[in-house]
């Protein structure tokens, strides 16, 4: 368990590991020709079917049905996500997705063949599962005290919180903005592989993230003393 995330997701890491990727982008043709133009295909991948099913097959094969999988966004066609193998699905929504019912996932129980019976056999239903995300938001998420989900990169980011975003297609893996620290998982940045997030924090994804109360305690010094040298 990722035990820093607040107690509301926490949940994420109960039986398995939370991975993250973004902009996958299944099936858009303009994201498929924006790779090639820009040569960010796989190896021996032209088609974007092709490159639909390498996508799938890569993040299946160390996503499984007890881990959780974050997607930052720009889904592309939804019948790739209904093959995804991960237990739980979370989707920050990015700017080229639909609303947010479009990507949840719904469960229906439907009685075929019903006789007016009052006792509740389980065997009459057959279940209707889209296998979508089981969380969806519409904006940037906290899930620690420091860190940030989001789609586009949050610019500035306060130096207490590190920013985990995609959308900057251009951008590598770890990016900076006025020597702030990104972290980019747009697929390409990361050879389409999702990322483990405790494998990111264990090999330093906090470190030189400040204290909150650090920052605003630095902060309110330096305005002090910024006024005194101007009386």
């Amino acid at each position: 368990m990722i035990s820093i995330l607040y107690d509301i997701f926490k949940n994420w890491s109960a039986k398995g590991s939370v991975y993250i990727i973004s902009d996958p982008h299944f099936r858009d043709t303009e994201s498929f020709e924006f790779r090639t133009a820009q040569g960010k295909l796989p190896a021996n991948i032209n088609t974007i079917d092709a490159l639909a099913e390498y996508q799938i097959n890569e993040i299946n094969k160390v996503c499984h049905k007890n881990d959780t999988l974050i997607c930052l966004g720009d889904v592309g066609d939804i019948e790739c996500i209904k093959r995804l193998k991960a237990g739980h699905k979370v989707l920050i929504l990015g700017n080229h997705d639909r609303g947010k019912d479009y990507y949840m996932r719904k469960i229906n129980y439907i009685m075929d063949n019903a006789h007016g019976t009052v006792e509740i056999d389980l065997n009459m239903y057959r279940v209707e599962d889209n296998k979508l995300f089981d969380e969806v938001y519409a904006g940037p998420l906290m899930i620690s005290d420091k860190i940030l989900l989001s789609h586009e990169p949050i610019i500035p980011c306060p130096n207490y919180l590190v920013n985990l975003c995609g959308h900057v297609h251009a951008k590598k893996h770890r990016f900076k903005i006025k020597k702030k620290l990104y972290y980019n998982f747009c697929a390409e940045a990361i050879d389409y592989k999702p990322v483990s997030l405790a494998e990111l924090i264990k090999h330093g994804l906090l470190s030189g993230v400040k204290d909150i109360h650090e920052v605003t305690v630095a902060g309110a010094v330096a305005r002090k003393q910024s006024k005194s040298k101007a009386e």
